[in-house]
């Protein structure tokens, strides 16, 4: 759930907390002014260098919609490994 007022944020994890079916629930807050702060449940997301056959798996599509999607949209460089690209790495 996305919120672009922190207090609204806070104030839904906290009517959440107490709620079944909200496992590992957490805020995160937005890293920057122009996004917005999240509420996030379950198992964490893979982190967004992973490429689309990992996302697709976490958020339950079938494998053949997995290789149908892949098959049809090239990877970019950043999605192409599981290690992060980093500007001041050597």
């Amino acid at each position: 759930m996305s919120f672009d007022v922190l207090a609204l944020a806070m104030a839904a994890r906290g009517l959440l907390a107490d709620q079944a079916g909200f496992p590992n629930l957490r805020l995160r807050w937005a890293p920057h002014p122009d996004t917005c702060h999240t509420i996030e449940w379950g198992d964490p997301a893979p982190e967004w260098w992973e490429d689309d056959a990992v996302f697709g798996r976490f958020y339950g599509y079938s494998e053949s919609a997995i290789t149908s999607f892949v098959r049809e949209r090239p990877q970019t460089p950043s999605s192409a490994t599981s290690t992060p690209c980093s500007p001041t790495a050597s």
